[in-house]
């Protein structure tokens, strides 16, 4: 039992999982970040790959990126939420909904990738 009042340890548990969330999601925007830069730089080497020719290549080159996308604005939000919980001390619903409605869609953006691969 604690002999903080209940909303002290409350505020404190959140802050630290705010904390936990802004590392996780902050960790995730960085490192889709440098994947996709290291992607752009692979593409727009000179005969390194043959993907400048056929639109199929170019097509799947925008799901990718697409995806990847997806994923570096669910880190953001990740983040977003984390820094709200640190300074207010409680969640906040929206950004929360945009996480899961963001993770929904990377989802759907796989699928949309595969189908694109087996074309």
């Amino acid at each position: 039992m604690s002999a903080l009042p209940p909303s002290i340890t409350h505020g404190g548990k959140i802050r630290f999982l705010g904390f936990v969330q802004m590392l996780c999601g902050g960790f995730i925007t960085v490192l889709i970040g440098a994947v996709a830069a290291l992607v752009g730089w692979i593409v727009v080497q000179p005969g390194k790959l043959a993907m400048h020719n056929n639109s199929r290549d170019q097509q799947q080159l925008f799901v990718i990126f697409g995806v990847l996308a997806l994923v570096f604005a669910i880190g953001l939000t990740f983040a977003s939420a984390g820094i709200w919980q640190i300074i207010f001390a409680r969640r906040n619903k929206f950004l929360m909904w945009t996480a899961l409605i963001l993770i929904i869609v990377v989802f759907g953006g796989a699928e949309i990738f595969v189908a694109v691969l087996e074309q």
